[in-house]
């Protein structure tokens, strides 16, 4: 079956093919470095691919792109694993997999802290990249590397930029202890993401909590990967899913 759209960017063809093709179900996972190299775009065409969250999202939403080598592979829409705990309004913790729309989360810096999850989906991930970092609460974090926490200055951070001994925000605001950062490579498993307020364009709107620290939502983390730079909570803009769609 061919693919009904594709765009160049950065010198790649993105493919995205039809819903439930046969050709797509037998493509091998990208590395995770060449899909993050281009995340921002992957992550625009899953949106318009998917329409999130109007059709749920599972561990077979993907994207067809071409590698290096100008064979196809498939890329993601997603950025925690599976077995990432995500906190509840009520103070429960569920794993990331279990996660459903309209789910009611913990909003730590929103004006309102209780906030219904508009889109969660998963992809497989076999043998790529992952940043997994080790806290002093003993909970360790594995994460696409730019997926976003929170600085306890105020901005954001990539994962691939945490490092030993640096500090993030945990869910009360107070700083969580980076005991261990490193690049996990061969990682096979299965990345999660969600969106809240995906009409708000307030970056503090758009903060959950996972496995104890604050972290960014697709559409914040997809803001920060077109920015390439920090964003300050306090001063920064979010693009809402609207825009990203159109």
């Amino acid at each position: 079956m061919k693919p009904i759209h594709q765009t160049l960017f950065a010198g790649i063809f993105l493919i995205v093919g039809m819903f439930h093709s046969p050709s797509a179900s037998a493509l091998p996972a990208c590395s995770f470095g060449h899909c993050t190299s281009f995340d921002s775009a992957v992550k625009k065409i899953c949106a318009n691919k998917y329409r999130i969250p109007e059709s749920q999202m599972n561990a077979s939403h993907t994207v067809n792109v071409y590698d290096s080598n100008g064979a196809e592979c498939t890329c993601p829409c997603s950025c925690v694993a599976a077995e990432t705990l995500i906190q509840l309004f009520e103070g429960e913790e569920i794993l990331a997999r279990t996660v459903r729309k309209d789910d009611t989360v913990l909003l730590p810096q929103a004006s309102y802290r209780d906030g219904n999850v508009f889109g969660a989906n998963g992809s497989p991930i076999e043998k790529g990249e992952v940043q997994q970092i080790l806290l002093d609460t003993n909970k360790i974090l594995t994460v696409s590397p730019n997926h976003t926490f929170v600085g306890m200055n105020g901005k954001l951070i990539t994962a691939e930029k945490v490092e030993k001994g640096n500090q993030i925000m945990g869910a009360d605001g107070k700083p969580v202890h980076v005991i261990q950062s490193r690049r996990m490579k061969n990682f096979t498993g299965t990345l999660h993401n969600f969106i809240v307020n995906e009409k708000s364009d307030k970056p503090k709107d758009h903060l959950l909590v996972t496995n104890g620290v604050q972290s960014g939502d697709w559409l914040l983390q997809s803001t920060q990967d077109t920015m390439r730079q920090e964003i300050d909570l306090r001063l920064g803009r979010v693009q809402t899913l609207s825009e990203i769609v159109d």
